[in-house]
């Protein structure tokens, strides 16, 4: 029996099934276009590489996800997503951080005309950490997909970068709401505890709690 600890409202994962052969890592929005747009991007940044490197030791797969508008709208209406092929819509995201798969989407929902269900489930991945930047866009629409379609969602707050800070945090309280009805809530250092567990290692901070404040 394996979770990670520290998570909100319940140890993550469920079945305390913590196993690399099931888990992937799915990073949201780590485009130039969300990052421009999000407050203080880099230490969620920093927090996505550090753990993809542990996520990917322990038989994990990571995953980016790209999201685009694949043609211009025929309305005055503003685009909320950078268009295909443009600066904006290229990957920000560091050579240090190794990928398995960069998958298309046509929308904040990363498995919004996008073949994401289709690779996780190849995979037999259905443990999703998820973390990104522009958060409360990016992450929080393809957490609500996931749950949809029954993936077991763990929400990175250390490993978020939202666009507003105080929407970004209500966007985080309401996976915990009636008793997880999205999902958890914990951080990227929990879960390298959880993955690679050290006598000597300091208890991994609150969720909402960054580790300059512990």
């Amino acid at each position: 029996m394996t979770i990670v600890t520290h998570t909100d409202p319940y140890p993550w994962p469920w079945d305390a099934d913590l196993s690399g052969r099931r888990l992937a890592l799915v990073i949201a929005g780590g485009q130039h276009h969300w990052s421009e747009r999000s407050a203080d991007p880099f230490p969620a940044v920093a927090a996505l590489v550090a753990l993809a490197a542990d996520v990917r030791g322990a038989g994990g797969i990571v995953v980016a996800l790209r999201h685009g508008d694949p043609a211009p709208w025929a309305t005055n209406r503003p685009r909320t997503l950078p268009a295909v092929g443009s600066a904006g819509w290229q990957l920000v995201l560091p050579e240090a951080l190794t990928l398995d798969h960069v998958v298309d989407a046509t929308g904040a929902d990363g498995f919004f005309g996008s073949r994401l269900d289709d690779v996780l489930r190849l995979a037999h991945r259905d443990h999703l950490l998820l973390g990104g930047l522009a958060s409360e866009v990016t992450v929080d629409s393809t957490l609500r997909s996931a749950n949809d379609r029954g993936y077991e969602c763990l929400v990175l707050t250390d490993a978020c970068a939202p666009h507003d800070v105080e929407v970004g945090a209500r966007a985080l309280r309401s996976v915990t709401m009636s008793g997880g009805i999205f999902g958890a809530i914990g951080t990227s250092f929990a879960v390298r505890r959880a993955l690679d567990p050290r006598p000597d290692a300091p208890s991994p901070p609150s969720p909402l709690t960054t580790p300059q404040e512990t």
